[in-house]
């Protein structure tokens, strides 16, 4: 591959950084929502989800209007993964090093990730758009099948926002990446860059 070892290291760090990142900021979330964007949004959109079941009959349009916003934006995020995806794909299988086929390569599988998590996104968001015109006839908490519509439109919008954030997620880490097609030690400042601005959007609460 051409590398020397001080390359391996940068590379390695690179990594080691992003994951350790992710390990942090998702048990972060799970076991303290409200210090997180994405628990605070995930316990918004459970607040939002019971609101639009239970004023169903008034706000016929409003739970339209916004789960149509939410997939037209995974729509567009997603489909531009694809497109970038198969793109730098193509690059890899006409690139002449080896280590170029690899960093192309890397690139590539990020935007699939992508475009896999904006395509849950969408039939997460698609399901949730019919279990809030499902209609419960007495929209109570003890009704039985309002607990039902309740419990899964919480499941699917928890599943949408989860996925929402990989993908997203996925296109800021691609930069340290492109970057590394530069050289590695250009791949751990982007790393380190990219990471310090994520830490601002995951904790600014």
């Amino acid at each position: 591959l051409g590398l020397t070892v001080e390359d391996y290291l940068w590379i390695v760090s690179s990594f080691l950084l992003i994951v350790i990142y992710h390990v942090i900021f998702f048990l972060i979330t799970i076991y303290h929502p409200e210090y997180t964007s994405l628990g605070l949004n995930m316990k918004a959109k459970a607040n939002w989800a019971e609101l639009m079941l239970k004023n169903h009959c008034k706000n016929n349009l409003l739970p339209v209007q916004t789960l149509r916003n939410s997939i037209l934006n995974a729509s567009f995020f997603g489909s531009t993964a694809s497109v970038i995806a198969f793109y730098v794909l193509d690059l890899s299988f006409n690139a002449d090093e080896q280590l170029q086929k690899i960093q192309y390569g890397a690139i590539g599988l990020i935007f699939f990730f992508s475009f896999f998590n904006y395509g849950i996104t969408i039939r997460s968001v698609d399901h949730c758009s019919y279990l809030t015109a499902a209609e419960s006839p007495e929209p109570t908490e003890s009704q039985p099948l309002f607990s039902f519509y309740k419990h899964a439109l919480h499941s699917h919008l928890k599943k949408a926002a989860i996925h929402h954030s990989l993908g997203l997620r996925s296109f800021f880490l691609a930069v340290p990446f492109a970057l590394w097609l530069s050289s590695s030690v250009s791949f751990f400042f982007g790393t380190v860059g990219i990471l310090v601005a994520l830490s601002y959007v995951d904790f600014s609460v």
